[in-house]
C-alpha cells in the first residue's frame, strides 16, 4: 500500500493513522512524498508500485482559506484531482474511491 502525500499543508496528516491502517489491512504502508499536481510523478508511482486501486481523501478544506486563496484551492482540489484521474485512467482496471476531507 502506498500513501502519497503532497505536504501542501506543511505536515504529513495521515502519519498518525498509518499503524492502524497497516493493522487493519495486514500490509505495510509506504509513504511517498509528492503532489497531486505532478501528473508524471503520479503515473510513475502508480506503475512502480503496481497500484490497482486509489482511495482519494485529500483536498484543502478550510472555508476561510478557500475564499482568501481561491486559486490555490482550485489548483489543489480541481486541477490536482483531474491530474490524478488522468494518471489513473492510463492504468487498466483501476478502482477509484473519492471522499471529502481528510
Amino acid at each position: 500500500m502506498v500513501s502519497w502525500h503532497s505536504w501542501c499543508c506543511g505536515r504529513r496528516s495521515g502519519a498518525p493513522a498509518s499503524p492502524r491502517v497497516q493493522t487493519i489491512c495486514g500490509k505495510s504502508l509506504v509513504f511517498v512524498d509528492g503532489g497531486n499536481r505532478a501528473q508524471a510523478a503520479l503515473e510513475h508511482v502508480l506503475t512502480q508500485y503496481g497500484c490497482t486501486a486509489v482511495m482519494h481523501f485529500a483536498g484543502l478544506k478550510s472555508v476561510r482559506e478557500s475564499v482568501t486563496g481561491l486559486l490555490k484551492y482550485y489548483d489543489y482540489n480541481a486541477i490536482g484531482s483531474h491530474r490524478l484521474l488522468s494518471a489513473m485512467q492510463k492504468r487498466p482496471k483501476m478502482a477509484r474511491t473519492f471522499g471529502s476531507g481528510h
